[in-house]
């Protein structure tokens, strides 16, 4: 069952879950053609980009991952 606060009453009512337990792991992504990523012929999307931040787990062998985001991060 999906639940769908797009008025953010659940959210302000019973705040963010908490982040995972971490081992002070950090890991930050360029986007593609942004900072100092490259990029190649491709148009911008958001499914290329959020395939890249899975490649990047999955090389690095992130089965789960606390996301932080922002602008166009946030709805990679």
């Amino acid at each position: 069952m999906k639940i769908f606060d797009d008025d953010l009453s659940k959210f302000e009512a019973d705040g963010a879950a908490p982040l995972p337990v971490a081992d002070d792991q950090v890991v930050l992504i360029d986007s593609r053609g942004h900072g100092r990523s490259t990029r190649d012929a491709r148009p911008f999307a958001y499914e290329l980009m959020a395939s890249d931040v899975s490649a990047v787990m999955d090389t690095l062998r992130l089965e789960k991952a606390g996301l932080v985001g922002w602008s166009d991060g946030a709805c990679i």
